[in-house]
């Protein structure tokens, strides 16, 4: 023990060995402040996923709601998600660039037949 206290330099030695090792622990340890850092960045993200999923839920409650109560919305979606008509109804399908051409043809057969009275 007497060799320490006589050897400066060793005792200098030792002490930064400690100190650099509890600064090691305190930043990379387990509980260490990087760990920490990391765990309140995540925080942050968590927080901001939980707000976005409850404003979703909120807006899903709305939608059920709705389509508890109001049937003209019900209906719509019926017939837009499912394709469902009412009973006597028809339905068109035109396929895209087939209504350029069919006003097309309804406009040559209108300026034939005003031909044709004159």
């Amino acid at each position: 023990m007497s060799d320490w206290l006589e050897n400066p330099a060793r005792l200098l030695l030792a002490l930064l060995f400690i100190i650099i090792l509890i600064a090691c622990l305190t930043l990379f340890g387990e509980r260490g402040l990087l760990r920490l850092h990391r765990m309140q960045e995540e925080l942050v993200e968590l927080a901001q996923e939980n707000r976005s999923l409850a404003e979703e839920n909120r807006a899903l409650e709305r939608e059920i709601m709705q389509l508890r109560s109001d049937r003209d919305y019900l209906e719509t979606l019926a017939r837009e998600e499912l394709g469902l008509i009412r009973e006597g109804e028809v339905v068109y399908h035109f396929l895209p660039g087939e209504t350029d051409r069919t006003q097309r043809q309804d406009e040559s057969t209108r300026g034939e037949s005003v031909d044709q009275r004159e």
